[in-house]
């Protein structure tokens, strides 16, 4: 689909806990998702994840870390649990390549 993956150095092999994916309206991505009933997840939704306001009280000024914080307005994840069969695999591929003009292809193109 033309989606730069994740950075994986020469020295490492990934395992992927999830795999992170960057859409333009991540509010409206999820509302597609679930009508279709596909499971996302919404991990890293701030810089200081879970926390989502009053950043002060976590030491946190915000303008501190200006490419975790426009990622993390954009960051989706899909699913690697075992439950994720073949059938689900390919309702999953079908759902993004129906979607695909809200995904980023890379995350240098992410706009906030």
């Amino acid at each position: 689909m033309g989606i730069e993956p994740p950075y994986e150095p020469e020295y490492a092999v990934h395992t992927y806990l999830k795999f992170p994916l960057l859409v333009k309206d991540r509010m409206g991505f999820f509302k597609l998702a679930e009508k279709e009933k596909i499971e996302l997840g919404d991990w890293f939704l701030s810089p200081i994840h879970p926390i989502t306001k009053n950043f002060e009280c976590w030491h946190y000024r915000w303008g501190e870390n200006p490419v975790a914080e426009k990622i993390s307005q954009h960051i989706v994840n899909l699913p690697t649990h075992l439950q994720i069969d073949e059938d689900y695999v390919d309702k999953i591929a079908k759902f993004l390549i129906r979607n695909r003009e809200n995904i980023y292809s890379s995350f240098v193109n992410v706009r906030t």
